[in-house]
């Protein structure tokens, strides 16, 4: 069995310009809706050429066009995929970059912080679900790929290592990431 893990590529959003803190609800929906601008790289492309998997994937517009830039049609589309949201905290008065605040919001979430988002123990049993779901997909299909999130993929990892699936590969590192994990019957 084999499942890999895909982080979508580049957002098409704008992420260097500064932002006060009460406008980042709306840059984070924008994020959501944004597709991708820039095409697979060469490393990914030639990994799944290798494999004729079931695909799954996040309802989140940079996923489904991700997964359509390396000429792939989604098999599955399940919100159970999508991304940890994260926190706000509007901060009267503080602008940063759009990646700014995602680092720092990530950092607080981690550390327990989820105001009105799900938590981060919420979204490891979310995690813990649908790693069963890509398990049980991977025992009819050998090989399925997810195009997912960041953080929800590497939740969804540590949970493939819970239940005895080693890491057998990675491409790169940040957006288009992959990282394939391998359980033997």
């Amino acid at each position: 069995m084999k499942i890999i893990l895909i982080r979508p590529g580049n957002p098409d959003i704008e992420t260097a310009r500064k932002c006060p803190a009460d406008k980042m609800a709306e840059w984070f929906a924008a994020y959501d809706h944004s597709e991708v601008r820039e095409n697979p790289p060469a490393a990914l492309v030639n990994l799944l050429s290798m494999h004729r998997s079931l695909s799954v994937a996040s309802p989140l517009p940079r996923a489904i066009t991700s997964l359509n830039k390396l000429g792939i049609e989604p098999t599955v589309i399940d919100p159970d995929f999508r991304e940890a949201q994260l926190p706000l905290i509007n901060l009267l008065g503080l602008e940063l970059s759009p990646l700014t605040y995602a680092f720092w919001l990530r950092i607080l979430w981690l550390a327990g912080f989820s105001a009105k988002v799900e938590s981060r123990s919420q979204a490891q049993k979310r995690a813990a679900q649908a790693a069963g779901k890509l398990i049980k997909l991977a025992e009819n299909n050998q090989t399925v790929l997810l195009m997912g999130h960041g953080i929800f993929n590497r939740m969804l990892g540590a949970r493939l290592e819970k239940e005895s699936f080693s890491v057998t590969g990675k491409t790169g590192k940040g957006y288009w990431h992959a990282v394939t994990y391998e359980k033997s019957h």
